[in-house]
């Protein structure tokens, strides 16, 4: 089930730039965003895909180590978050399965990440557990105000119930491991927005 958007934020036309994953302001960019999420995978379903002969690659520009899986973000809105790169994965049939251009939506504690597949658009991995944190503050040191707005979302990561979508990517890879809502991991999206006010005042700011 997709998660509906309902409200698309100022992010998807936004240049991301990323500073040591703090965003920057320039003259020429009065609002600039970045961000990360950050998934831990569960180490039992990690020593599962090893005794499988399932290995798991991030498509650049995401990256894993170990353990630790992270995509950048590209986009960024009240209840969504677009992300970059991808998965492959490979088993023991050496075909691949390859899920790119990672979305994620949530609606109160509840969400998904739909992956472009070769069986189409699918949640691949559901949310569960959604919580989301927002933190807001000035840096009024400029001649122009700074507002700062950190938003981090966290929920619990398992893989897609949908048993058509698990019986394809098992019969691909050649395993059996592979099993509706088969417990993934954590995840945290952590997203910081930068804008210039155009009014040195907190609650007018706030409103831009």
């Amino acid at each position: 089930m997709k998660i509906t958007r309902r409200i698309v934020g100022v992010a998807a036309a936004a240049a991301l730039v990323a500073t040591g994953g703090i965003a920057t302001i320039t003259p020429a960019h009065a609002y600039q965003m970045s961000g990360k999420t950050n998934i831990s995978l569960k180490k039992d379903t990690v020593a599962q895909f090893a005794a499988a002969g399932v290995t798991m690659k991030a498509n650049a520009p995401a990256k894993r180590n170990g353990s630790k899986l992270m995509f950048p973000v590209q986009a960024f809105g009240y209840n969504y978050a677009d992300m970059s790169g991808g998965l492959t994965l490979s088993g023991p049939s050496k075909a691949t399965f390859v899920a790119t251009n990672p979305e994620m939506s949530w609606h109160n504690k509840n969400g998904a990440i739909e992956f472009t597949t070769a069986i189409g658009r699918i949640d691949l991995f559901r949310l569960g557990h959604v919580n989301k944190s927002v933190n807001v503050t000035f840096d009024k040191s400029h001649s122009k105000w700074v507002r700062k707005t950190t938003t981090e979302v966290t929920a619990t990561m398992n893989l897609t119930s949908d048993k058509s979508v698990t019986d394809y990517i098992n019969q691909r890879l050649g395993t059996t491991m592979f099993k509706p809502g088969l417990g993934m991991g954590r995840l945290r999206t952590t997203v910081v927005e930068t804008v210039v006010c155009n009014v040195n005042n907190e609650q007018k700011c706030g409103a831009q």
